[in-house]
């Protein structure tokens, strides 16, 4: 009977699997047919330029039909465009374009409209940043000249006319979001994960390893994913303080591989590694002498920016090496930290690549985001995973020693517990009170009543003893039917009072069961003696007290 119902019960599991199947892929053949008039927020056209024009610099002028155009060039030089504008459609009524670590003008018909970068007064550094140029443009500009004089700040950098755009202003800023859209899709969540990361670190004590590498892998995920979403060129779009966002930048690429790094050397593999230690070192070196060298004005921080890219050149070709290393030699382990480090090197590598050879493109971190991505989720996964592992063994680990202090009949601590107390007072000499209560006529108890009723009587002076004494003092069961208590908090006086309303309350439940109960106790503070002393004496006078008992009994 109970087999049919199972196997009824996997055939209804499989045929509603099989159903979901089928209606998610009729929802995505639905979606596939679905046609309608696109009509998005920019509906308005935006133009390229693609006209004839000239560019000259030094003494030199070619002819151009498509731009971006890039050349090598020295500091201070300038490079001139010109061209007679086109006027598309009437709704065009600006001229946008992205000028990077340039000094601009521009003139329309001889007429200057637009000086950037010249007057600028800053305290260090040479450039005036990397900023969306807009010029609003006359309600007719069909042939009008425009010339564009850009001069570059760095040597062998900036000698470059980029991507001219036409339309309208709001059209335009429209496009810069959507230009931005991945990388804010990407490093909003990387953001997120990051702080989540670092809440967990701060939270998660259980292991002080894996804290660390939370924290860090955390704090790596926020700093790169602010890098991404500043160099997303949007941030113009909320604050026109184009400057302080473009050195925030700077700032943040040069401590990425401080903190990437301090986060790899929480793995023991690498920890183990004097290369990985003497980068860490070049890591923090560099970010010290990039900052020192853009606050004396030496150089600027993208002059400084090779130094970076070598720094994680050197981090990422040793994670290949001990990665291949591990392989060949199939070392166990957590593998996770070398997949997702390869990943990250390698889309960090083509975009590295990207930089010094077209540095002129639109996106110089569509292949970073990827992999950074990629790099957060799987670290990001492994590290939880490692954390619940731990909190697991954490708390395994914690009901093995409560089961191993604990005596399982009474739910006291037990002789264990007592040993360890003994311990600790052995090496501190702490003032204690130390007593012993033993049952009496526990043997009588169990021939005669069965050890049903002797267990009984264990648990009620037990109960009696705890109820008493159990927030002053740490009452353990160490053996069969003796007790002990250790406190700094009662004195022989307290004790004495405290025993007096336990035999009491031994007394009333003797006269609701069948069988004798009754207990005997001796206590005592310790001195100068020790501990092991003055237990031997409470336990002298718990027999003499014993003694008394027995021939009050008799008398009786």
């Amino acid at each position: 009977m109970l087999r049919e119902q199972s196997d009824k019960a996997v055939f209804y599991s499989k045929t509603v699997n099989f159903l979901l199947l089928i209606a998610g892929i009729i929802f995505f053949i639905y979606i596939l047919t679905i046609r309608t008039q696109d009509f998005s927020l920019d509906n308005n056209a935006i133009y390229e330029w693609q006209g004839e024009g000239q560019i000259q610099y030094r003494d030199k002028t070619e002819a151009v039909t498509g731009l971006p155009f890039n050349t090598e060039g020295m500091r201070g030089e300038v490079i001139t465009f010109s061209t007679i504008l086109k006027q598309e459609d009437s709704t065009s009524n600006s001229l946008m374009f992205r000028s990077v670590h340039q000094k601009v003008r521009v003139y329309l018909d001889g007429k200057q409209v637009l000086d950037y970068g010249n007057n600028n007064r800053v305290l260090h550094g040479k450039t005036p940043g990397s900023i969306w140029q807009v010029i609003r443009l006359p309600e007719s500009f069909d042939g009008m000249e425009l010339k564009i004089e850009m001069e570059t700040v760095y040597k062998h950098y900036g000698m470059t006319i980029p991507l001219l755009y036409i339309g309208t202003k709001s059209d335009m800023v429209f496009m810069v979001f959507k230009q931005a859209f991945g990388a804010i899709c990407v490093g909003i969540p990387i953001f997120i994960i990051g702080i989540a990361l670092i809440v967990i670190g701060i939270l998660f004590k259980k292991n002080k390893n894996t804290r660390r590498k939370l924290c860090y892998l955390g704090g790596f995920a926020a700093l790169a994913s602010i890098w991404m979403i500043l160099e997303a060129r949007i941030m113009q779009l909320f604050t026109g303080k184009t400057l302080l966002y473009t050195q925030l930048l700077f700032i943040i690429f040069s401590l990425l591989p401080v903190v990437l790094n301090r986060f790899l050397l929480t793995y023991q593999r690498f920890a183990e590694s004097r290369y990985m230690r003497f980068v860490f070192f070049l890591s923090v070196v560099n970010f010290l002498v990039v900052q020192l060298l853009q606050i004396t004005d030496t150089m600027d921080y993208l002059e400084t920016a090779n130094g970076t890219h070598v720094i994680f050149i050197l981090m990422m070709f040793r994670i290949i090496q001990i990665s291949i290393k591990d392989i060949k030699e199939k070392r166990p382990g957590d593998n996770s930290i070398f997949i997702a480090c390869i990943v990250f090197a390698f889309f960090g590598l083509i975009d590295i690549l990207r930089f010094y050879m077209i540095n002129w493109s639109k996106d110089t971190l569509a292949f970073s985001r990827l992999g950074l991505a990629g790099f957060i989720v799987i670290l990001g996964v492994s590290a939880i995973y490692q954390m619940a592992e731990d909190h697991g063994k954490a708390i395994e680990e914690k009901t093995f020693r409560k089961l191993a202090y604990t005596d399982m009949m009474t739910g006291m601590p037990n002789r264990t517990a007592f040993e360890a107390h003994m311990n600790r007072l052995r090496e501190t000499g702490e003032r204690v009170l130390a007593a012993v209560i033993d049952i009496n006529k526990l043997k009588y108890i169990n021939d005669t009543y069965g050890h049903k009723s002797g267990d009984e009587a264990i648990c009620c002076v037990g109960r009696i003893l705890m109820e008493l004494l159990g927030d002053k003092a740490n009452v353990y069961r160490i053996g069969g039917d003796e007790f002990c208590v250790l406190t700094e908090q009662l004195e022989e006086k307290d004790m004495e009072l405290k025993w007096r309303q336990a035999k009491e309350m031994l007394s009333h439940i003797a006269e609701t069961v069948p069988y004798p109960l009754m207990a005997a106790c001796g206590y005592k503070k310790s001195d100068e003696s020790g501990i092991d002393q003055t237990f031997i004496e409470a336990d002298r006078r718990m027999y003499a007290d014993k003694i008394k008992e027995e021939i009050n009994g008799k008398t009786s």
